[in-house]
């Protein structure tokens, strides 16, 4: 009888040079990657004050809640809620979506599925890319961590809740290449929804829907992102226990119908 062997081992895919790893006893070189516990979404959503994430089942609220909360505090409030923050992968791509949009390029729908107007994304639009109702600033969930080969990004951070002590448990990834210095970046994505190596804006000089600020990340720091008079960014140098009074989250939900296009 034949033996079959695992298309993947520990949660990496198997292929010759994994497998020859695993019988010398190496670690593949890719992170473990544990599975994460989903977020039963409330069923009492009101769908008007959310918008569906094109091409996924995501909402994500039109404003920020739980300002003046630090990182930590904002995970276990929108927890509470049945929320959980957008990454940098999840949000940035969206800020896309929107620019676009209102520029009559895209269609948005709201959480009842109903299209937001050309007005409404370009009221979203200048309030996630200027000071527009005093710009937007959201935590993004992102947290750089050492490992042996520079930073590691840690995200799909989720609440365990053990015997009424919370504690924050995520899944860990291979830090993608990125613009490795502090400046004008265009909106030219990895995966992670970090600007790519080499995609350093030539002007640096902001030009909404064209650039944005980028902080490159730093050890033990948090993402989040922020709009004002001068520029949008994405600030990957935060201490995860700061806060202010302008900084909240902008909260998302599973399990809503994938938007239309």
């Amino acid at each position: 009888m034949a033996i079959k062997l695992p298309t993947h081992f520990m949660g990496v895919p198997v292929n010759d040079v994994t497998l020859k790893k695993v019988l010398e006893g190496k670690s593949p070189s890719q992170p473990i990657v544990q599975p994460i516990t989903p977020i039963v979404s409330p069923k009492n959503l009101d769908g008007s004050k959310y918008i569906q994430v094109p091409g996924t089942n995501i909402l994500i609220a039109r404003e920020e809640t739980h300002k003046n909360s630090n990182w930590t505090e904002a995970h276990y409030n929108l927890f509470d809620e049945g929320l959980f923050m957008p990454s940098p992968s999840l949000f940035v791509p969206y800020f896309i979506n929107v620019r676009d949009a209102s520029q009559g390029k895209v269609q948005l729908y709201d959480g009842n599925n109903t299209p937001l107007s050309r007005a409404d994304t370009e009221d979203l639009w200048k309030y996630l890319s200027t000071a527009h109702r005093s710009g937007c600033w959201t935590w993004l969930d992102a947290l750089f961590v050492p490992s042996t080969a520079g930073l590691d990004l840690q995200t799909n951070h989720r609440v365990k809740n053990s015997g009424g002590n919370k504690e924050l448990v995520a899944q860990r990834f291979n830090l993608e290449a990125h613009v490795g210095e502090d400046g004008f970046a265009n909106l030219n994505l990895n995966s992670q929804g970090l600007p790519k190596q080499g995609s350093k804006s030539a002007d640096q000089r902001y030009s909404q829907g064209n650039n944005i600020y980028f902080y490159q990340p730093r050890p033990n720091c948090v993402a989040r992102f922020d709009a004002n008079s001068g520029r949008a960014g994405l600030y990957c140098n935060r201490t995860p226990g700061s806060r202010g009074a302008g900084l909240g989250v902008f909260g998302c939900a599973e399990g809503a119908s994938v938007a239309k296009t």
